[in-house]
């Protein structure tokens, strides 16, 4: 029976021209009877029904005059491969699936079984211009495990405005693995460019300055993937006098467009106090003076500043001054000290030395009373004649008084009217006229004299005699505005309570009035012990008044 002989066209890619050899079914079991198999290979009936052996049934495709495949299905007994086109199958597939023991066959080529190879090489050129170049080769070995390898090149040329290359590479092993590779060029492709620019700060994003503190720009720099460095601008302010959140924004954009921002906070706090400085304008001052309290803060940042509100002062002993607006006013004289509190934080602590000083005689201090009082004399610190603590009585009681004035004017009654005199005080007090309290610190110092030696009384009671008639007629004189210099008399049970205010200076006081018993002593008029009995200090401090 002479072969037939098929030829089938397929076109891959390209168009690619494939030719398949098909024997007839004794060309085709002689081909299977010289490979070596463990398995017997049995005729196939013409009606298409496969008859097993002992063994295992492999099927083998029969063909139809025509080239049809009459075979239906078969179970392959060995491992079978086949690659059509680039394209690998299980076994012959034509109609159905035929496995071959051992057997690998190509579609469109001869197939040499038992180490045979087979090249084949075509080439077509179609109307277009184009021409197609197709080398496929097959080599096949035969043993119980068939390997099968099969490559097939295409290359295209097609004549025209486009040039296009397309090199397809398969390569399989045991129908198991394949590794294709697919490259093209494209000369006419361009990359846009929509990429901004990088942005990087120098210095903090995030910054916190204190109230006041200056605000140092430190700028940023900006890349490009394509322009490479590109400028950065900059907006946005920061007021460090104001307490508040800023914002910087810095901006750049390269040549395509794409523009790129970046922030940085500013907040602007107020500084925290961590300390403080007091100072005054002056560390000594009279009674009834004032000086001016400075606070100096130190804060967090470093810097230094003036403190004006919200401060609270502790003035030691309290009863010495009152602070104001920082503004200190002494009351009492002797050493205080003075500290300033803001925050939970307290200054250093000030030492002010107030002193009374009254129409140019300072006053002594006040002075211990376990310590003056431990002596008949008690203490003198200025030397004056006159003990420090009845000093200062003298002065403190004759500060101020609510001054009267008789007013002769028309009375009412019974009888019908009559002229008369009526006190009329004024609302506000004034200081007393200063004789007053120099009469009363005559008093003081004859006292002192009289208890000292009590024994001598005949010699002093004159002195002091004079001292008491003084006061007590300066207590009825009157200023120019016809006001009374003294309230009451002078002299009172109270100036005698401070003088002889121990056991011991009542005792010597009682021994004074006891040595003058007995005694006769001429009493004189008013104006008499003004000009002849005052001092002549007091003479000269009364001339103006009446």
């Amino acid at each position: 029976m002479k072969p037939i002989n098929t030829i089938i066209k397929m076109t891959v890619v390209g168009v690619v021209l494939f030719t398949l050899n098909a024997c007839d079914k004794k060309s085709i079991d002689d081909a299977n009877a010289s490979v070596p198999t463990h398995a017997t290979q049995q005729d196939t009936p013409s009606d298409g029904a496969s008859t097993p052996n002992d063994h295992a049934a492999n099927p083998v495709a029969e063909y139809n005059g025509d080239g049809t495949n009459n075979t239906q299905a078969a179970a392959p007994a060995q491992e079978s491969g086949t690659v059509t086109g680039g394209v690998r199958n299980g076994g012959d597939r034509s109609n159905g699936e035929n496995g071959s023991n051992g057997s690998n066959s190509v579609n469109g080529q001869s197939s040499n079984v038992g180490g045979s190879d087979t090249h084949e090489a075509s080439e077509a050129q179609d109307n277009n211009g184009t021409t197609t170049q197709t080398e496929d080769t097959t080599t096949t070995n035969s043993t119980d495990e068939q390997n099968t390898t099969t490559s097939t090149e295409t290359n295209t040329t097609t004549t025209g405005d486009t040039n296009t290359t397309d090199m397809n590479d398969t390569n399989a092993t045991e129908g198991n693995d394949e590794n294709t590779t697919d490259n093209g060029d494209d000369n006419t492709t361009t990359t846009a460019d929509v990429t901004p620019p990088v942005i990087t700060l120098k210095g903090e994003a995030n910054i916190t300055l204190a109230q006041g503190e200056p605000y140092k720009e430190l700028g940023a720099t900006a890349v490009d993937a394509v322009d490479g460095n590109v400028s950065v601008s900059i907006s946005g302010t920061v007021d460090t006098n104001t307490t508040g959140r800023y914002t910087v924004t810095y901006t750049a954009k390269d040549k395509a467009g794409n523009e790129a921002t970046v922030t940085r906070d500013v907040s602007v706090v107020a500084p925290t106090l961590t300390g403080m400085t007091l100072e005054s304008n002056a560390t000594t001052l009279n009674v009834g003076e004032s000086v001016r309290l400075f606070v100096t803060g130190t804060y967090t940042n470093g810097n230094r500043k003036k403190i004006d509100a919200n401060i609270s002062y502790t003035v030691t002993p309290s009863d010495k001054a009152d602070i104001n607006n920082n503004i200190l006013i002494a009351k009492k004289d002797g050493n205080v000290t003075v500290q300033a509190t803001l925050d939970g934080k307290t200054s250093n602590p000030v030492t002010l030395s107030i002193y009374w000083e009254v129409n140019g005689h300072r006053l002594p201090p006040e002075p211990d009373p376990k310590v003056n009082n431990a002596t008949l004399l008690g203490i003198d610190s200025n030397n004056n004649g006159v003990r420090d603590d009845v000093e200062r009585w003298i002065y403190e009681t004759y500060d101020t008084y609510i001054p009267c004035k008789d007013i002769e004017t028309i009375c009412h009654g019974d009888l019908g009217d009559f002229s008369c005199i009526e006190t009329v005080c004024e609302d506000r007090p004034v200081p007393y006229h200063p004789v007053v309290r120099e009469a009363m610190m005559e008093i003081a110092r004859q006292a002192q004299i009289i208890i000292q030696e009590p024994e001598k009384a005949g010699e002093t009671v004159l002195d002091f005699t004079k001292a008491f008639a003084c006061a007590g007629d300066i207590s009825f004189l009157k200023d120019k505005n016809n006001r009374k210099i003294s309230e009451s008399l002078l002299l009172d049970k109270k100036f005698k309570s401070i003088q002889f205010n121990t056991v011991q200076r009542v005792r010597a006081y009682a021994n004074f009035n006891y040595y003058l018993s007995g005694g006769v002593y001429e009493s004189l008029s008013t104006d008499y012990v003004l000009k002849k009995w005052c001092s002549p200090k007091i003479q000269e401090m009364i001339k103006d008044l009446k």
